[in-house]
């Protein structure tokens, strides 16, 4: 009778712990619009959960090709850092956040005269959805409104202050 208890109990045991769905933290994604201007590449970690609710940081690269007034560009390139708080109903995800975009335009004239590279730093709000099942291994995609603030003079325009309407779509894995 001690050995079918023992066994049950360890069965017990063992199926509670095996059962366990691993859930992820941590998810790696490319998104096209958004914080990267045309596209960027981030990975986003929870760095706090409670209920429903998370809030995660993310860092990420990012890309957009440009054409300068009379010079050719090698583009625009950005280090970008944010944070989103999220509010999960399921698989969904409501995500409002903020993200600093520190860009680099690297610009080729004619002449070495006209050879520019140009820096900027962009915050740029976002509100979104995002279809997102917890689970390890799984992929996830998202959309949402991004508008780019640029408030240094060094945009295209030459303003001291812009404001664009910008959108994103986001598709990525949980790590």
């Amino acid at each position: 009778m001690k050995k079918v208890i023992i066994a049950f109990f360890i069965l017990t045991i063992s199926a509670s712990v095996f059962s366990q769905i691993a859930l992820s933290k941590k998810s790696l994604f490319v998104e096209l619009g958004g914080v990267g201007i045309a596209t960027s590449v981030n990975y986003e970690q929870n760095i706090w959960m409670k209920s429903k609710h998370s809030l995660s940081v993310r860092a990420g690269l990012g890309y957009f090709p440009l054409i300068l007034n009379t010079k050719l560009s090698a583009g625009t390139y950005s280090a970008i850092l944010g944070a989103n708080f999220n509010r999960h109903f399921n698989n969904h995800s409501l995500t409002m956040g903020i993200s600093n975009a520190f860009t680099s335009t690297f610009a080729k004239g004619i002449s070495d005269d006209f050879n520019t590279v140009t820096f900027s730093h962009l915050i740029i709000p976002n509100l979104g959805y995002r279809y997102q099942k917890p689970e390890k291994h799984k992929l996830f995609a998202g959309i949402g409104y991004s508008p780019i603030i640029s408030y240094d003079g060094l945009s295209i325009e030459n303003r001291l202050f812009q404001f664009k309407n910008h959108f994103y779509l986001s598709v990525g894995l949980n790590l």
